[in-house]
């Protein structure tokens, strides 16, 4: 089994304003995932710290340039990977804040794992025109990409919306199918689904919580998503198949 966190960490203030990286530590520590997923970022040096303080390797895409340190995503690993891209996402317009996707293939215990991880804008015009560049032949349509895949991150999509309904077309929502949903932002008192892990068919969630201790409901402005994953069939009958169908 594999437990992947996904978490917008909101440059590491909490919810009380106060700039405080060690209490999203705090919240990693706690989950005890394998695959982590960061989003909002300043630059790359907290989440390069957290993958040093966990033993585990770090992969980083700056989203757009904010002062001398750029913004962006990290995803942080126990297990060893090798990046096979990094891109920025289509915006509607210039003044629409830039976004970026990262696709790291991850070599866990059941075989390679491909996991796509990004942050998603705020109308539901432009987040459907990214999922559709994220669904294209240039990423989760690959030719070579593995059967065991992940999507996840702050999606910024309430399910119903366009950009939900399309990934749900060709993916697995890891909360579906396990009673009632839970929100994850806002942090304190939670009302809204945004956050997301999606799953090729060949990969199953066993288990999905969104953490509620104190340090989960003040370190950010999200709560993270953690979901424990397995091979959705054994692995001896594992086969390589792309993603689209």
């Amino acid at each position: 089994m594999l437990r992947l966190m996904t978490y917008n960490v909101h440059s590491c203030r909490g919810g009380d304003g106060r700039l405080k990286p060690d209490r999203i530590l705090k919240v990693i520590r706690h989950a005890k995932p394998h695959v982590v997923a960061l989003q909002e970022l300043d630059g790359s040096e907290d989440s390069q710290r957290f993958a040093e303080e966990l033993s585990m390797h770090h992969f980083y895409v700056e989203a757009r340039a904010k002062g001398t340190t750029g913004f962006g995503n990290a995803l942080l690993s126990h297990y060893p990977g090798s990046v096979v891209r990094y891109g920025a996402l289509p915006r509607l317009h210039s003044e629409t804040e830039a976004r970026a996707a990262q696709w790291v293939k991850l070599q866990v215990p059941f075989g390679e794992l491909d996991v796509v991880h990004t942050h998603l804008g705020l109308s539901d015009a432009e987040r459907l025109l990214q999922v559709e560049r994220l669904l294209s032949p240039d990423w989760l349509a690959e030719p070579e990409t593995h059967r065991y895949s992940v999507l996840c991150g702050d999606l910024n999509a309430r399910p119903g919306t366009p950009a939900y309904v399309r990934l749900r077309y060709r993916l697995q929502d890891a909360q579906r199918g396990r009673g009632r949903s839970t929100a994850t932002f806002p942090a304190l008192f939670p009302v809204v689904r945004i956050d997301h892990v999606f799953l090729s068919d060949s990969l199953s969630a066993r288990h999905v919580e969104v953490p509620a201790h104190t340090s989960a409901r003040i370190a950010s402005d999200h709560r993270p998503l953690v979901v424990d994953l397995m091979p959705s069939e054994p692995h001896s009958h594992a086969a390589t198949h792309p993603i689209a169908r």
